[in-house]
């Protein structure tokens, strides 16, 4: 998103956001995509002993629950996923 500042009357400056053309999805365009990543999450979560805070494993209500809280519960997951995906690319490097 690209955010603009105009100039106007008296030194004051007016905000404009200016959304990209192109929609952003959350979703992949596989299912089959989709599944396999939510596998290695579980997967990668089972590792380092997160299982507890992966979404397709506890269904309740966490909109009370701080960022702070949720970052500290979900980051550790995503960190470990991107050492996984890093291995996996300087091993194929490799071959």
């Amino acid at each position: 998103m690209l955010i603009l500042f105009k100039k106007c009357k008296l030194n004051t400056y007016k905000t404009y956001k200016v959304v990209n053309s192109m929609a952003r999805r959350n979703t992949s365009l596989d299912p089959k995509a989709r599944e396999a990543l939510n596998r290695f999450k579980i997967e990668c979560a089972k590792e380092i002993g997160y299982l507890q805070f992966v979404k397709e494993n506890n269904d309740h209500y966490k909109g009370d629950v701080p960022c702070r809280i949720n970052g500290l519960q979900g980051g550790p997951i995503g960190g470990q996923m991107v050492k996984r995906m890093i291995e996996m690319a300087k091993s194929e490097l490799i071959k």
